[in-house]
């Protein structure tokens, strides 16, 4: 169904409409073979280094990041995303996803709510401001 190469080009994941395998770019071997049961098969996958994102049919979404075991090998582990409501209402069921790596520092991941975030940048503006005034 579709290649995605993650782990700096050394990995190739395999993408299948039933299952997600992990092969090492150097000598092609399989490092993992993770089928999944998500009644109804992979329709669409993305990849931002380490991670890939699988959408299934019924609108599943499963998220997997490439990790080293102790031992350094490179396996994926899976986590799903919350379950989403209303997947069998067409109007309200999840088409397509995206992934996207922000290197230059856009989207800033802050604790509490939006709201709080606004307003810090708000004072930090404030403040700053101010400065400019009495220089």
């Amino acid at each position: 169904m579709s290649l995605k190469f993650i782990g700096n080009g050394k990995y190739i994941v395999q993408v299948l409409p039933r299952a997600v395998v992990l092969v090492d770019m150097d000598t092609q071997e399989t490092i993992q073979n993770k089928p999944f049961d998500l009644s109804g098969q992979i329709i669409q996958a993305v990849a931002c280094d380490p991670y890939v994102v699988i959408l299934a049919s019924k609108g599943t979404i499963i998220s997997l990041v490439l990790f080293e075991n102790s031992d350094g090998t490179a396996m994926l582990k899976t986590s799903t995303a919350p379950e989403c409501k209303n997947q069998d209402d067409p109007e309200k069921k999840i088409m397509h996803i995206s992934l996207l790596k922000d290197t230059e520092g856009h989207f800033v991941l802050a604790k509490g709510r939006p709201d709080k975030v606004r307003n810090q940048e708000t004072k930090e503006t404030k403040t700053s401001e101010k400065k400019r005034k009495t220089i």
